[in-house]
């Protein structure tokens, strides 16, 4: 199953996207928002914000609402804690003793576990997949983050003889860069390495949508402030756009995933989904993107 519609005002959890219409995913249906671990229809959250997929656990997901990150098994049907508490806050701390303010983006990486989370005024902020530590990367606020996958290893290789079948793995480091835009009047991207810790501008006015699995960045062109924002694809090989025939609405901001095998961007407004098919020259298939809504 794959949640992409989100945010439910009455039911406080979140809502998946089935052969075309919206079933409960998770989180109580009654009762209101809270702060409860349990099964799926006995969680409760406060103001749901983000679902992000467990990159190393298919049946798993990161569920962030306004002052925590939990974990949901689907298969087991349990969310646990990963951070934070139902006390808003900008402390950094390990497990239950950290807080967070209000977490709009999250991305999880598929090396290490580790999770990547824009949280509001706190800034930029990392949690360690295995201690759960909560450490304040960089503060300033920042929006829509993304990995890069042009920084993922290519796939293996596989080399065939009369008497043998012998397989490499590329050991490049997995995940070791992502997009994300400052949230402010210079409204710029930058794309951030998570090894040296620093930050490089990829351009102005740029508000990140989604990013195919070969690394073509999906942006949106936020320079005339029009709901209707025109998009493009972002080379970072060449450092080059091209405009596509496809329109987004911005007046909130847009989620996108991308689907694998059908090259569809579902974007979602609240619960309006809207589809558009990219170019096939963009979409090489070779895994699922990122599921961050």
């Amino acid at each position: 199953m794959i949640p992409v519609c989100v945010l439910s005002a009455v039911a406080d959890g979140w809502f998946a996207m089935s052969s075309g219409e919206c079933e409960s995913f998770c989180g109580r249906s009654t009762g209101g928002e809270g702060f409860a671990m349990g099964n799926r229809s006995s969680a409760a959250f406060s103001c749901p914000r983000v679902v992000c997929r467990d990159p190393i656990n298919a049946s798993g997901y990161f569920l962030a609402d306004s002052s925590s990150i939990r974990y949901f098994d689907e298969a087991k049907d349990q969310v646990t804690l990963i951070a934070g508490s139902s006390v808003s806050g900008t402390a950094d701390g390990v497990g239950a003793d950290a807080r967070f303010q209000e977490i709009d983006s999250m991305i999880v990486s598929s090396q290490d576990g580790t999770i990547w989370c824009a949280d509001g005024g706190a800034g930029l902020r990392s949690i360690n997949g295995t201690t759960r530590q909560v450490l304040t990367s960089m503060q300033r606020r920042v929006t829509a983050l993304l990995w890069d996958h042009s920084s993922l290893p290519a796939a293996a290789t596989t080399t065939t003889t009369a008497t043998s079948t012998t397989t490499a793995a590329n050991d490049t480091k997995h995940d070791s860069a992502f997009y994300c835009m400052f949230v402010g009047t210079e409204c710029r991207t930058y794309r951030f390495d998570t090894n040296s810790q620093k930050m490089s501008i990829v351009g102005q006015d740029m508000r990140p949508l989604g990013c195919t699995p070969s690394g073509y960045l999906i942006w949106a062109d936020v320079s005339n402030g029009s709901y209707a924002a025109p998009v493009s694809v972002y080379d970072p090989r060449t450092r080059s756009s091209e405009p596509l025939q496809f329109r987004v609405n911005i007046s909130s901001p847009p989620s996108f995933v991308l689907i694998d095998s059908t090259r569809t961007l579902l974007t979602a407004n609240g619960i309006q989904l809207t589809n558009f098919t990219l170019p096939p020259q963009y979409f090489p298939l070779s895994k699922f993107c990122d599921c961050d809504l």
